[in-house]
């Protein structure tokens, strides 16, 4: 009973979450063949990007703190400034060549290189004809789902990349015959036991000046057995079962040797597994989504009509994309989908979300996945092309600046297209810690609120128009706009 009141509750949040916002949600009746179709999921530290499938589904495994190298030398680049003034007089004599080859002087070596964690196989050992493969990424609630008939019996999968637990967990429901088995692309070594699978290894380079890494899989079945084979878990006639995984690195801060110096990992791997005890999933789930959406939820976007029609939802998201139905719904879609991206990948502290967010599949990623300054559908794949989007969207909706360093200047409409004549926004922080939300139609702000978290002095800026007025701090002030 309790569980089936707490999927009630969910359900009502994300219900009243969707008032104002149309359900968002990616999906695809197919599994992803390349990393710019799979689902990912992450906690701010570690990730997954789910690929999906029917008879073995791919799930590719990160954590952002796993890179190659230690921390650098900050003499390294001690008396290469004698070097500019003779590039400067090659370049100044267009001897380009001498001037590229001195330059080799002042460059420091390469950087590190963002590493690829581990992969997770799971195989279905059931047989018989499969139809219906459907797969999804909520991104009201961070959850993926994907599943499919086989001889007409469901199978479905739940994904999740938990911050306040620190793990991953997978749900299977149905007739549940599968074999787990982790691998990596980096040196590691995989351990089967009970029902649990060990992983160990570290970055490639040498063990003693890379970092290392402990993943901990763990499988708890209902009404089936569990089987340990050397390095994979065999499952058989479960009704259900929940795979919880967990992992730890020996990153200790940007100025600590990973190995001399480097975090107890392997204990702390182990905690986190022992921790998996204290919740139950529906639990685990819950905790999730209540955490994602305090973030997720601060920020709503409407364009269009309030009225109209959901049929964009029904439409597998490559469609939308290569058929262009009802773009307001897939320029929402793309907007909120950078914000996830970043909720899931810049929760570490100390670790900014890298070019890749936190995924990648690649041994040597594009770039080196290095820091950032959609999921782009072109090569080579770099995560901030989506930061950017959702950047893009809210300055055509609002800008602001600060005028003599004091009055928050904040102008609404600046730059948006002719194609969003109707909308509503809430939850847009302007510079100087105002949260601003506003409803517009025919190109004209109708109605719109201003929070403080600080007292000061606003310019409004708005249809032609402009507002100067004071404002307290927890102030929520309605401006009359028409």
């Amino acid at each position: 009973m309790k569980q089936l009141l707490l999927v009630a509750a969910l359900l009502f949040s994300l219900c009243c979450h969707a008032q104002h916002q149309r359900p968002m949600r990616l999906w695809y009746d197919r599994p992803a063949q390349y990393f710019e179709e799979s689902l990912p999921i992450g906690n701010g530290k570690l990730g997954a990007l789910v690929y999906g499938g029917t008879d073995s589904c791919l799930v590719y495994l990160n954590d952002i703190t796993l890179w190659t190298g230690k921390p650098v030398n900050h003499e390294e680049g001690a008396g290469a400034a004698q070097w500019i003034p003779k590039i400067r007089e090659a370049l100044f004599k267009e001897d380009y060549a001498r001037a590229d080859s001195l330059q080799l002087h002042v460059e420091g070596h390469n950087s590190a290189y963002y590493q690829p964690l581990g992969t997770l196989l799971i195989e279905d050992l059931n047989k018989g004809t499969v139809n219906g493969y459907k797969r999804q990424l909520s991104l009201d609630s961070a959850v993926v789902r994907d599943g499919f008939c086989r001889d007409g019996k469901p199978i479905t999968r739940t994904y999740f990349a938990s911050a306040p637990d620190s793990l991953i967990a997978i749900r299977l429901t149905g007739r549940v015959n599968i074999r787990l088995s982790l691998t990596a692309q980096v040196p590691h070594k995989v351990k089967a036991k009970g029902n649990q699978l060990t992983q160990t290894g570290h970055a490639m380079g040498d063990p003693m000046e890379s970092i290392h890494f402990c993943t901990i899989l763990q499988a708890n079945d209902k009404g089936g057995t569990v089987t340990a084979n050397d390095s994979s878990l065999t499952i058989r006639d479960a009704e259900e079962v929940t795979i919880y995984i967990v992992n730890r690195t020996s990153f200790n801060g940007f100025d600590h040797h990973p190995v001399r110096e480097g975090a107890p990992y392997l204990e702390k791997a182990i905690d986190d597994i022992w921790h998996t005890k204290n919740y139950s999933y529906e639990a685990f789930l819950q905790r999730h989504i209540s955490d994602y959406q305090q973030y997720f939820q601060r920020v709503q976007l409407r364009l269009g009509p309030s009225s109209q029609n959901d049929d964009a939802q029904d439409v597998p998201t490559d469609r939308l994309l290569t058929e262009g139905t009802d773009n307001n719904y897939l320029e929402t879609l793309y907007f909120q989908y950078g914000r996830y991206l970043l909720i899931s990948s810049s929760r570490t502290k100390g670790v900014p979300a890298n070019l890749q967010g936190l995924w990648t599949p690649h041994l040597w990623s594009p770039w080196r996945g290095n820091y950032p300054n959609l999921m782009d559908a072109h090569p080579p794949f770099q995560i901030d092309g989506n930061f950017g989007g959702t950047a893009g969207v809210c300055e055509m909706l609002m800008q602001s600046t600060y005028a003599n360093g004091q009055t928050a200047i904040i102008e609404l409409l600046p730059a948006c297209p002719k194609a969003w004549s109707e909308g509503k926004v809430s939850g847009l922080c302007a510079r100087g810690g105002y949260e601003v939300s506003f409803e517009w139609k025919g190109g004209y702000v109708r109605d719109c609120h201003i929070k403080a978290r600080k007292a000061g002095t606003i310019t409004l800026v708005y249809n032609n128009q402009s507002k100067t007025f004071k404002i307290k701090a927890g102030q929520t002030l309605p401006v009359k706009t028409w």
